[in-house]
């Protein structure tokens, strides 16, 4: 079994891997990948993608993460 330790570790690089592919995504793009059925509407997810700050900004090359 792993211990807490070994399992933060191992989530903080899931969402490290996560974060690097969301941040080559515009809005947009993102929302169309998450976007469910069962979930809030197509607009709806690509403005609260679009407050995040985490993805391209459609007149930027940067996004809210540091590249660190």
């Amino acid at each position: 079994m792993k211990t807490r330790e070994q399992a933060l570790r191992d989530l903080g690089l899931v969402v490290a891997e996560v974060a690097a592919i969301v941040r080559t995504l515009t809005p947009e793009q993102a929302a169309e990948r998450a976007w469910r059925p069962d979930g809030p509407a197509l607009d709806e997810l690509t403005e609260q993608i679009r407050a995040t700050g985490l993805c391209l900004d459609e007149n930027s090359d940067s996004c809210g993460l540091s590249a660190d």
